[in-house]
């Protein structure tokens, strides 16, 4: 079971929501989720049949995260011989959300991925409002929203395992990840069920929450350091 390593961003330029702005919103998601070590792959939709977006839903693997800064840059705008931006919406939204197509979709702006339950419904609802409405925020309209969506959103998923009401499964997966079944940290990682490894996200991440491994502990699972080799103190005879 690998650990995910490819993030892929999509992104197009809206009236209202500029490329500028959306980069700004993916790169502070990237460093609140600790995804800076991600290979991130970009996706640019310049012209609406250049197929950029198209190419970024067939690229994922299942294995890898997509992102865009907010859901209502998914949908084609409307035009001749296309279906309407809603449908496209609706259509697009549930492929890349099927069993498989990808690890999971994240909202940069709000920091909601649609592994989230019920805060991933209400984004998508609230989205599909704006694309059926086909008006978009305005800069500053966008940036009071999202400061909201961010209040309201769950804690970072750092501090969401440092609560109390996760105490008991921190403990269970911090056995987990010293068990001396793994030979490392990567192993360790890569071994926890999708729904525990999949919100983590990266290795980094998990070293945050569940700390060192420590080699040099037995109980603490990993191979043991090798034995220094002892130099005499003794000079050698002729």
């Amino acid at each position: 079971m690998a650990h995910f390593s490819i993030l892929r961003v999509f992104y197009r330029g809206l009236r209202g929501y500029s490329l500028d702005k959306q980069k700004e919103a993916v790169k502070k998601c990237i460093q609140a989720r600790g995804l800076g070590e991600f290979d991130v792959k970009i996706y640019t939709q310049v012209k609406e049949d250049d197929g950029e977006r198209e190419c970024w839903v067939k690229d994922l693997g299942e294995e890898e995260i997509a992102m865009v800064a907010r859901l209502t840059v998914i949908p084609h705008k409307k035009a001749k011989g296309k279906r309407r931006p809603l449908v496209d919406f609706t259509v697009t939204l549930a492929q890349l959300t099927a069993k498989n197509h990808c690890a999971f979709l994240i909202e940069a702006e709000s920091n909601i991925t649609s592994v989230d339950g019920k805060p991933w419904e209400q984004l998508v609802e609230w989205s599909a409002e704006r694309v059926a409405s086909g008006r978009e925020l305005s800069p500053r309209e966008g940036a009071r929203i999202a400061r909201v969506r961010w209040d309201r959103a769950e804690p970072g998923i750092v501090d969401k395992w440092a609560s109390p009401l996760m105490a008991k499964e921190l403990k269970l997966w911090t056995i987990h990840w010293r068990s001396r079944e793994f030979k490392n940290a990567r192993e360790a990682f890569a071994g926890m069920p999708d729904d525990v490894r999949g919100p983590i996200g990266s290795l980094r991440t998990a070293q945050k929450i569940f700390g060192k491994r420590c080699p040099n502990d037995p109980k603490a699972g990993g191979r043991p350091p090798k034995a220094k080799k002892q130099i005499s103190k003794r000079k050698p005879r002729k």
